[in-house]
């Protein structure tokens, strides 16, 4: 009996025991936590009889959210000395794993609970709300754009999601193209609010109106803030398509000095071409196939003038321009009514050029010796002697105001024929010679040593604008068909009636010259054939007469 009774308290005494232990639980029944935040600490607190030791483990569990993917496995063992009642704490490291997965849960347990029991709070649920900051990143690898488009819209796209602040360094960095001459750089931060997506900025182009190659630069992304990274395309090229026409102010030129002759430069064709290196202009106009297949070259001497041979001829042109050819063009020598024109090369440059004297100084030499030393080649080919050379000669007009008298300012006109045939002269110099269709008018002849050769070049009256003075032929009542032809003669027909101008040597400047005196007007009989004749007011000033020719 005693010894039932003893057994029968002990077992009370433990029951006691266990009846009056400490409680285990999470603090919280459950948790909510952003996927950026890294980690988060979780509590388990003691209550109750405190009088022991204990311990318990926390493990988790998985969910939606799953273990190395959204978060670190936890397994530990949490401690309490007798009398302890501090909660303990540990941490939870999430995994941002920059994909858009939504929410994502899973349970922390407590299990193995030793001193104490386990409270009613012995699970706790974790849910992951997703937070993506997102990938920022250039919409293209690479943009074209015009020049006159005059600005390129560049976009930087934010995708992998769009939470939170975030921000991104943009600049531009030059290539062949050149910041200030080619386009404005760019150098900001773009800053994407919480939810932003997208984001636009604008370079400014610069259209030069010169000529050029296509050119590129680049942008680039750098320095993200907030979270977010840089996704695929870090940096854009951009090519700039130019639309200008004239290359010309690019490139290199020739320029003569002389005192008495001036000349606008010529181009120099033994540059490196602008669309490849490994061939000069004067090479690529001579892979022009007229001139490939009959076996002719151009040349170009120091002076910038081209020759080209043909036969016992030789033909003389003055490079002055290159610009783009149109589109669909094709490889060939082009030859206009008033004898300037273009090669059009196979790389699509025109190179413009004009009827050349290559007896130039010969030309200056002899009117030299008659007082008229100053010469004037004009832009548009022609040769200009100013008629009186001395002090310019004052009056009084009819205000009494002194003037410098319009005489001083009139010029003699002329054009070469960009053919140079052999002479059979034995000295250089100038002389007239008849006109082929009009013998009672004169053509002048230069006549130059070529080698161990002489030559000579025709000089022809010719008009001082000859675009200008076709289009306003053509908007006369009753003429059309006007055509330049040679040796300054000017073809239209008056109704059915085929009707010659002979220009006048001589372009004066025009009394009084107001823009509306520009055109074309007839006038009385000038050179006394019987005939009436046209002068021409061209919008630089200057006047020139066109006599009316009769068949001889």
């Amino acid at each position: 009996m005693r010894r039932a009774f003893l057994l029968i308290s002990i077992t009370g005494v433990l029951l006691c025991r266990s009846l009056s232990a400490g409680t285990l639980e999470f603090e919280l029944s459950s948790y909510a936590i952003a996927e950026n935040a890294s980690s988060f600490e979780v509590a388990v607190s003691r209550s109750g009889n405190v009088s022991a030791a204990a311990t318990v483990t926390v493990i988790s569990i998985d969910g939606t959210a799953v273990a190395s993917k959204d978060f670190l496995n936890i397994s530990v063992v949490l401690s309490w000395t007798a009398g302890d009642t501090l909660s303990k704490k540990f941490s939870i490291t999430i995994i941002d794993n920059a994909i858009v997965d939504g929410s994502l849960n899973f349970q922390l347990e407590l299990i193995n609970p030793s001193g104490d029991t386990l409270g009613t709070v012995a699970t706790t649920l974790v849910t992951i709300s997703d937070f993506e900051e997102g990938q920022l990143a250039l919409s293209a690898a690479s943009y074209s754009i015009s020049e006159n488009d005059e600005v390129v819209m560049v976009t930087v796209s934010r995708t992998i999601g769009t939470n939170g602040e975030v921000s991104v360094s943009i600049a531009t960095k030059d290539g062949t193209a050149s910041k200030d001459s080619d386009y404005e750089s760019v150098e900001t931060t773009l800053v994407f609010a919480d939810g932003e997506a997208l984001k636009t900025i604008s370079i400014p182009l610069v259209d030069d109106n010169i000529g050029e190659v296509d050119e590129t630069f680049s942008i680039e992304l750098s320095s993200v803030t907030g979270g977010a990274t840089i996704g695929e395309i870090q940096t854009a090229t951009i090519t700039i398509e130019d639309t200008d026409l004239d290359f010309t102010p690019l490139l290199t030129t020739l320029s003569l000095v002389d005192d008495n002759i001036t000349q606008p430069p010529l181009i120099d064709l033994k540059q490196a071409s602008l669309l490849d290196a490994t061939k000069t202009f004067l090479e690529t106009i001579n892979e022009i196939p007229v001139l490939k297949i009959t076996d002719l070259v151009a040349e170009q001497d120091s002076s910038g003038i081209i020759t080209i041979a043909v036969g016992d001829d030789k033909y003389y042109l003055r490079p002055i321009a290159v610009t783009r050819a149109v589109s669909g063009f094709e490889p060939l020598i082009i030859i206009y009514d008033d004898k300037n024109g273009r090669f059009v090369t196979s790389q699509g440059l025109n190179f413009e050029f004009q009827p050349a004297l290559k007896g130039l100084s010969i030309l200056q030499e002899k009117l030299a010796e008659v007082s008229l030393p100053e010469l004037e080649v004009t832009a548009n080919g022609n040769i200009t002697i100013q008629v009186d050379q001395g002090p310019p000669p004052l009056e009084l007009n009819a205000a009494g105001v002194l003037e410098i008298h319009n005489s001083y300012y009139d010029r003699y006109n002329v054009r070469p024929i960009s053919v140079g045939t052999l002479s059979t002269a034995t000295t250089e110099g100038i002389a007239l010679i008849a006109h082929p269709s009009f013998p009672d008018e004169a053509l002048l002849v230069v006549t130059f040593r070529d080698e161990s050769d002489f030559r000579q070049q025709v000089l022809t009256p010719a008009p001082y604008d000859g675009l200008e003075l076709v289009d306003y032929l053509n908007i006369v009542d009753g003429l059309s068909n006007v055509v330049l032809g040679d040796y300054g003669l000017v073809n239209l027909k008056y109704g059915t009636e085929a009707v010659t101008l002979f220009s006048d040597y001589i372009v004066r400047r025009a009394e009084n010259f107001v823009s509306s005196k520009v055109g074309v007007v007839s006038v009385a009989d000038i050179n006394g054939d019987g005939s009436n004749d046209i002068k021409m007011t061209y919008s630089s000033g200057d006047e020139q007469y066109f006599f009316v020719m009769q068949p001889p």
